[in-house]
């Protein structure tokens, strides 16, 4: 009977996880679709001149950003925008090239950008009597605040 070293792949994934970096939070971790590229700082440790920062990682094709290492417990990457054309979220993570040890992922959402639903112009107002208008929007970041000039 054939057996496969399975036991030595793990005991090896395992070493690499225990040194792995790690990713405690992302700024920013949200941005409207249609957004221009931005910097995207990363927080956490374990980041060494070789850490590379990945959009979409998990998927099949996770893109690699241009990163810059400030120092262990910091990278920057550039988000190009054209990864930034589509609302939804998206998976980051970073991986050390001279050990493959690739940190927890963590989420950083595109919204759909704001838009105002409420037909217009708005009805003409009365002399003298209450007016009244509901206005819905969608998108951007709830709650709204509405104001008149």
């Amino acid at each position: 009977m054939n057996r496969l070293p399975v036991v030595f792949l793990l005991a090896a994934a395992t070493a690499f996880s225990q040194n792995a970096p790690r990713i405690d939070s992302i700024s920013p971790n949200t941005v409207a679709a249609g957004s221009p590229s931005l910097t995207l700082t990363i927080d956490g440790s374990g980041f060494t001149a070789d850490t590379q920062v990945f959009w979409r990682w998990g998927t099949l094709f996770p893109s690699a950003l241009p990163s810059t290492v400030i120092s262990p417990n910091r990278i920057s990457a550039t988000v190009n925008a054209n990864l930034l054309t589509t609302p939804g979220d998206v998976a980051i993570a970073v991986r050390r090239s001279s050990d493959a040890a690739a940190s927890n992922s963590v989420t950083f959402s595109v919204t759909s950008g704001f838009a105002i639903q409420t037909s217009c112009p708005l009805p003409d107002a009365v002399l003298g009597t209450i007016y009244s208008q509901t206005f819905a929007a969608q998108g951007g970041t709830a709650p709204y605040t509405w104001s008149l000039f």
